[in-house]
């Protein structure tokens, strides 16, 4: 049986592909040249076997003591920077925050923004809601006073209850007010779904999107519920 040179070309084309997916997989999760470096990775996963879905503020700040104020973690395809010094997270989300918004124009945006220059910059909150604040503040102390047991929630209390006062015109009396609740419980719900590794890496691996939710702890119902 012999074989022609159409053969051997295919078999070398496939050869090539299969080397060049092999060294692609290996070459997944590996560091960036020139990026902060951080904990060592592993190939294709980089260093997603190494945090943990709770708590992960805990191992991220033993790390920024070994590797510095700023590094990088690789999650499958994609870079996580870690920042830890707050002068630079100030200086870059703040002072520089028009360069890493990637916020588009809109005109709805601008008129928010306006509004909250004119009425809620601190300037404006010193001379004009002081004596609100004041209020509050009373009512803070008045709290620790009468039920200590709750001190975890009067502070709580104290800010929403300035925040619905100036924006909605509706006081916090207690921490169980109907407003506090639904807020709080809305942001415990965020907060599950921000937790590294609550949803799937559907950003380094599209095809995940396709898999029925059920099967990836109903990830989507979940955001839904909070978008």
């Amino acid at each position: 049986m012999s074989f022609g040179a159409g053969y051997f070309a295919a078999l070398v084309i496939l050869a090539t592909i299969f080397l060049a997916t092999i060294y692609r997989l290996l070459k997944l999760g590996q560091g960036d040249p020139g990026m902060p470096t951080g904990p060592p990775t592993k190939p294709m996963v980089g260093n997603e076997h190494l945090i943990p879905r709770n708590n992960a503020h805990l191992i991220v700040t033993e790390w920024a003591k070994e590797y510095g104020s700023i590094y990088t973690l690789k999650r499958f395809t994609n870079t996580t920077f870690v920042i830890s010094d707050p002068t630079m997270i100030k200086e870059l989300l703040d002072r520089r925050s028009s360069l890493y918004s990637h916020r588009p124009a809109s005109f709805e945006w601008r008129k928010i923004r306006k509004m909250i220059h004119q009425y809620f910059m601190e300037p404006i909150c010193e001379k004009q809601h002081v004596r609100l604040q004041n209020a509050e503040a009373i009512q803070l102390m008045h709290d620790f006073l009468v039920s200590p047991q709750d001190h975890m929630e009067h502070p709580k209390r104290y800010s929403n209850g300035i925040t619905n006062s100036l924006v909605f015109g509706i006081r916090t009396k207690t921490h169980r007010s109907d407003y506090m609740v639904r807020l709080f419980s809305l942001m415990n719900e965020w907060s599950e779904i921000l937790e590294i590794g609550a949803t799937p890496p559907v950003d380094s691996f599209p095809l995940l999107k396709l898999v029925p939710e059920r099967f990836l702890g109903n990830w989507k119902t979940r955001a839904t519920r909070v978008g």
